[in-house]
């Protein structure tokens, strides 16, 4: 679950497991507590609020008590109303190792009173009736209006069936706060050639509905659920009306939205204060039923636009794999220091044409008039010697448009081929910088180049070419980088 739980509750009969417990879970100690629970016992005296929990976890605990009807019934207490308890138990008795290992332990005959004679894990038919008996959820795997009339008529007083939206003469017969099904837009949309009596027959069914619940304009729906507040509807979409059980799947959200609903309305306690009741239930307006799934919308995080959007604020941290061949190392610009990515779109290559970089430059140098690529180094696959790379992005695998193979012997550039791949790059990336400032010169010119030691090998590349091209170079150095000064100058 990670950083999605708000508090986790980690619970055992005993204190003395929870020393390693803390260990093992200390990355969430923000969030972690632990709690001695004997399950066999009411919560609340062991100082535990009742129905406070969203989700229960156990793994193989449950089934080592003397009742487990009292058992199921104490953990149903510690969760909400709609909370979901995910259980993991042993169901197969066949194994004689179990009961041989297990069997000398006090806590493995502690049912044999419950009916557990053998052994206390149960079968998956066992387990269903004592859930339904503790009150959790079981282990679960003619015309529409017609159908749905039979469904909902034993929890209706009075249910009417209407041919069309109501007319005035109809209205005067139903009652006022009523609850609706609105099969209208199953024939024709309702808003399709909507004349003055449709809309008045819409009219007439939100003055008198309570909960009109109805298959409508979800733009229609939407815009009375904000604009008339005390108008509780939902919208309930079918994909098709030949799927199964589908008159049985429309009562049913019918009815969950009408209990959520009386269920969600404050009740006013002893002391005369309401008592708003926790439930963990969600009602949904919109729901569509999908091959007798039933899908609900949601508002989905979406890390990467959120972080293109809070990019103009701050800085975005994301941990990439460093030998991905799709992470790119994107050069400083203004304010902003060099980072990597991974590009939203990229070009697909064949590995075959891919070359690993051991070292690359930062920035994109100038090779040639307008030109700017990265240089990189790499080796070579069949005679491991390194060689040089230019690329037009700067990833861990690049495409090269231009290679160069050393002469450097293989087995030297192994021993340290980090060292030896800087070495190069730097030595290489010297001899590209000199080439592009002499570009800029005109003969005659005199530079005064400022340096420290770790510019040594510009200084000699720009050393070497500088007779050739008649311009005359002299450099200078702080009084702590003297010792490259012969090598450079």
């Amino acid at each position: 679950m990670g950083d999605k739980m708000a508090s986790y509750a980690y619970t055992n009969i005993s204190v003395g497991f929870f020393a390693k417990e803390a260990e093992i879970f200390k990355a969430y100690s923000n969030k972690i507590t632990f709690k001695v629970l004997n399950v066999e016992k009411s919560p609340s005296a062991q100082g535990y609020k009742q129905h406070s929990y969203n989700i229960i976890i156990t793994s193989n605990i449950l089934h080592a008590t003397e009742s487990l009807h009292i058992t199921l019934v104490n953990t149903r207490k510690l969760l909400k109303p709609g909370g979901y308890l995910l259980l993991l138990e042993i169901t197969n008795n066949n194994p004689i190792r179990t009961g041989l290992i297990w069997g000398t332990f006090a806590g493995w005959w502690l049912g044999v009173e419950d009916g557990c004679r053998w052994a206390p894990t149960i079968s998956p038919g066992q387990w269903h009736s004592a859930l339904r008996k503790a009150r959790n959820q079981s282990l679960q795997t003619a015309r529409l209006a017609e159908e749905l009339a039979d469904n909902l008529r034993r929890f209706c007083g009075e249910l009417t069936v209407l041919n069309s939206l109501p007319t005035d003469e109809e209205a005067l017969n139903l009652a006022p706060q009523s609850t609706f099904i609105n099969l209208v837009d199953i024939n024709s949309p309702i808003f399709k050639d909507i004349t003055s009596e449709r809309m008045g027959g819409l009219q007439r069914m939100f003055e008198l509905a309570k909960h009109p619940y109805h298959i409508s304009s979800i733009t229609f729906s939407r815009v009375v659920r904000r604009e008339s507040g005390h108008v509780n509807l939902g919208h309930l979409d079918v994909s098709d009306l030949q799927q199964s059980d589908v008159p049985k799947a429309i009562s049913k959200h019918l009815l969950q939205l009408v209990a959520l609903d009386e269920w969600e309305t404050p009740a006013i306690g002893a002391d005369g204060q309401e008592d708003q009741q926790r439930i963990l239930w969600s009602k949904e307006s919109e729901a569509f039923l999908d091959n007798g799934t039933l899908l609900l919308p949601r508002l989905v995080n979406n890390v990467e636009q959120n972080a293109r959007l809070n990019s103009a604020r701050r800085t975005i941290y994301k941990e990439v794999p460093i030998r991905s061949p799709t992470v790119t190392l994107i050069p400083p610009s203004g304010t902003s220091p060099p980072s990597l990515a991974e590009p939203t779109s990229l070009v697909q290559r064949k590995s075959d044409s891919l070359l690993w970089a051991d070292s690359s430059s930062l920035m994109a140098l100038n090779v040639h008039s307008d030109s700017y690529l990265f240089l990189a180094v790499s080796k070579e696959d069949t005679t491991g010697r390194p060689m040089l790379l230019l690329s037009t992005t700067n990833s861990v695998a690049m495409d090269p448009i231009a290679t160069l193979e050393t002469t450097i012997d293989a087995r030297t550039y192994a021993k340290n081929p980090s060292e030896s791949s800087s070495r190069l790059l730097v030595t290489a990336a010297s001899e590209i910088l000199a080439s592009s400032l002499l570009d800029h010169l005109s003969p005659g010119s005199s530079v005064l180049i400022h340096c420290s030691n770790k510019d040594r090998f510009l200084a000699a590349a720009l050393s070497r070419r500088a007779s050739g091209a008649a311009v005359k170079f002299a450099f200078t150095f702080d009084s702590d980088n003297k010792s490259g000064t012969e090598d450079s100058a």
